[in-house]
């Protein structure tokens, strides 16, 4: 059972909103599934360049698939290495899966690891929960570490004023 329709969904609908707030953002997008199996689909492009209709970078957004296993860990840490000094980046991790790959406890471990790592810089992490099959008390923490929030996704505006806010 997969909401990754949802999650790509919600992903677009963020952007489109985004691009009238704070236009003169820039994005990287990273996907991660099981264990080695992390992407970095394009970074540090502008939003208007996305959010142009039937851009390349929409394509890459409706383009990615998962396998079974989670290891959002090596999606952090990917994100965590394009983190830039001086510069205010925020991390949304949207997962629809349990942190899971290798293990749970080493997930939770890595994850935890990684926001402690990157405090003290311009960065924070919020945690998008897609369906019922998350790990809301982990997201949490990790949002927690990461001076961040935890959403369950949902309406739209509810999700994209949870994160503005944590942006403010």
């Amino acid at each position: 059972e997969t909401d990754l329709a949802a999650t790509k969904e919600t992903l677009l609908k963020i952007l489109t909103l985004d691009e009238y707030a704070q236009y003169n953002l820039l994005v990287t997008l990273i996907s991660y599934s099981s264990e080695g199996d992390v992407k970095c689909h394009f970074e540090r492009v502008p939003i208007r360049e996305i959010m142009k209709k039937d851009s390349k970078y929409q394509k890459d957004i409706k383009s990615i698939q998962t396998s079974c296993a989670t290891c959002i860990s090596q999606g952090l840490r990917l994100a965590s290495e394009k983190v830039k000094d001086g510069e205010l980046t925020a991390i949304t991790v949207h997962t629809d899966g349990y942190a899971n790959d290798p293990s749970a406890t080493s997930e939770a471990m890595s994850l935890l690891k990684i926001c402690d790592d990157m405090r003290g810089k311009d960065v924070f992490v919020n945690t998008l929960a897609y369906g019922d099959y998350t790990d809301f008390r982990l997201l949490s923490r990790v949002a927690n570490a990461g001076s961040g929030s935890c959403i369950k996704a949902g309406k739209i505006g509810d999700v994209y004023s949870s994160l503005y806010n944590s942006t403010k």
